[in-house]
């Protein structure tokens, strides 16, 4: 147990000895900025962290605790709570992790602690908490202004959500639409290759088209070419595939769709 820890540890940069549970693909452990987070959670809701804890340390005394953090100064959210573990597997453990409800974007910070008097940290992680998204606005824009949502590609995930957001669209199938529009906004994820057969034979008349290209070689971002009042933007992210667990994912596509929606598109990423 002590030669795999002390492996993994070697891995991701983290010295055993002065943090006893060690949250794996933590950014601290790499050196990267502590405001910076793989971890995001909708307010309410639950995270399952993956954690190496020493076989010397009993999981039964080990408490949870959940700290606000707002510029230098940390606040503790309610009391510490039992650690929620799953089953062990190759020496690391699944910990869920519940979260309270926000108004906004909120840093917080997950302390693993004994509980004794001491309240020793042995180990701690930053994960980023958001309120949920509200799309009524959005679904009242569309009907309001009669713009039309058409989705296209192989990616059920996408519709899936959308649907559960009352969302109205029509479904174009696993190719994107040929033609462009005016009022239509045409949104879907396709492969690289698809999309490099298909870009050519689009007739922009007005519409605008919303695609994600996953595993483009491009750089990640987000790139719009606007031709007359015509635009499509290609996202070089995997954003459909990680729309429920993430909510910054589902911020930047709400942010997308909205972009697309104003009358002259601007490239703001």
């Amino acid at each position: 147990m002590k030669t795999r820890l002390l492996f993994i540890s070697l891995l991701l940069g983290v010295n055993v000895a002065a943090r006893e549970v060690v949250v794996l693909g933590a950014p601290e452990a790499a050196g990267a900025s502590p405001s910076s987070s793989p971890w995001a959670v909708v307010a309410g809701g639950t995270l399952t962290l993956d954690v190496l804890i020493p076989a010397a340390i009993d999981r039964s005394k080990i408490e949870v605790g959940l700290w606000q953090i707002s510029g230098s100064v940390t606040l503790p959210l309610g009391k510490e709570s039992a650690m929620e573990a799953g089953v062990v597997a190759h020496g690391i453990t699944p910990v869920r992790v519940e979260f309270p409800k926000v108004e906004r974007a909120t840093r917080v910070l997950v302390k693993f602690m004994t509980k004794d008097e001491s309240r020793t940290v042995l180990g701690q992680v930053n994960v980023w908490v958001h309120p949920p998204r509200d799309w009524a606005p959005l679904a009242r824009k569309l009907k309001k202004e009669e713009r039309r949502l058409v989705v296209f590609g192989q990616d059920g995930a996408l519709r899936e959500f959308l649907k559960a957001r009352e969302i109205e669209f029509t479904d174009n199938g696993v190719n994107a639409p040929e033609r462009l529009e005016r009022d239509t906004l045409a949104v879907g994820a396709l492969a690289a290759k698809e999309w490099k057969d298909a870009k050519d034979r689009i007739s922009g008349e007005g519409g605008r088209l919303l695609v994600f290209v996953a595993d483009s070689p491009a750089l990640p971002g987000v790139y719009t070419q606007v031709s007359g009042e015509s635009a499509t933007t290609q996202v070089t992210m995997p954003v459909p595939a990680k729309l429920s667990p993430d909510p910054r994912n589902e911020e930047l596509f709400y942010q997308l769709i909205e972009q697309q929606l104003h009358a002259a598109p601007a490239a703001i990423f």
